[in-house]
């Protein structure tokens, strides 16, 4: 078998999964620009119906970003087909430290938006987003326990 054939089986599903990925990237960048528009713009955030709607749109930012995390994890599995990793990035001091700046970036990424709530004085608004926020982190890293588990059971696939 030549490697054209052995990349054919999974090169749709990873195209797949990155315009997926692009797709989610580019409607949370949206939705995170209309929170910081409405909170900069609307004339009075402080009534509940612009509380509403700007909760609204961060439980849509972190649906979108929960489908973004999973479609990464899932984007990971295709890649243990692909051909081997750089040596730094294979290296198992590199995908440590790798996770490590992931779980911290994942975590910022969903203090920003409360944050934003509290520095406009929505203080019942921002304990909802982070309630919400790490409500989705919680979900993020159970998938991430399960997609972790499922790697170490199946060895690489390389040919």
């Amino acid at each position: 078998m030549s490697d054209k054939e052995d990349e054919e089986p999974y090169s749709a599903y990873m195209t797949f999964h990155s315009q997926y990925i692009t797709v989610y990237a580019l409607f949370s960048g949206f939705i995170f620009g209309a929170i910081v528009v409405v909170l900069a713009e609307y004339p009075n955030v402080a009534q509940i119906h612009a509380q509403a709607g700007l909760l609204v749109l961060n439980g849509a930012l972190d649906l979108f970003l929960y489908a973004l995390f999973d479609d990464i994890l899932t984007l990971a599995i295709c890649i243990r087909v692909a051909p081997k990793l750089p040596a730094l990035v294979a290296r198992r001091s590199g995908l440590r430290s790798w996770r490590f700046r992931t779980f911290v970036n994942w975590i910022l990424l969903a203090a920003v938006v409360p944050i934003l709530f509290f520095l406009w004085n929505l203080l019942y608004l921002s304990l909802a987003s982070a309630i919400l926020g790490a409500l989705t982190l919680i979900a993020g890293f159970q998938r991430e326990r399960q997609f972790t588990e499922f790697m170490r059971e199946h060895t690489w696939i390389r040919k």
